[in-house]
């Protein structure tokens, strides 16, 4: 195949299979392959510079329903038992706090990374205040 062809048949590929992120990140590899074989002067020039796509030709993924989207409240008050129990009982030595933290995601709304970097500091009273994240 010629470059043309290639950009074309990758263009074709992901108008019917997949959205615009999908596109991007996977065309992001080609388009990589391609420079490097431009500054080893295996091709002249590379093709896939020249693509431009209009993102309104992707298909657009469906937004899920919302009611698949929040936990219920017999679901949050199962998960809640069930960190209890693996908690008290001790299941996993190794990481015996996260039934603890699964609990406290569901009682303060936070993000991992900001659970991670709560500190005793953070509590004022009856209120947590954490205006960080952890960053590894």
């Amino acid at each position: 195949m010629i470059p043309d062809e290639i950009c074309e048949y990758f263009v074709v590929l992901f108008f019917y299979l997949y959205d615009y992120f999908v596109y991007c990140n996977t065309t992001m590899i080609l388009r990589q392959v391609l420079h490097f074989a431009v500054d080893k002067k295996i091709i002249p020039e590379s093709e896939f510079d020249r693509v431009r796509i209009d993102v309104k030709l992707f298909r657009k993924k469906p937004k899920p329903p919302s009611e698949t989207q929040v936990f219920t409240s017999e679901e949050v008050d199962k998960l809640h038992d069930v960190a209890w129990e693996a908690f008290h009982t001790r299941r996993n030595r190794k990481h015996q706090l996260i039934p603890l933290a699964v609990m406290f995601f569901f009682q303060t709304g936070m993000r991992i990374s900001e659970i991670c970097a709560v500190r005793y500091g953070d509590i004022e009273g009856n209120e947590l205040h954490v205006q960080r994240m952890y960053n590894d």
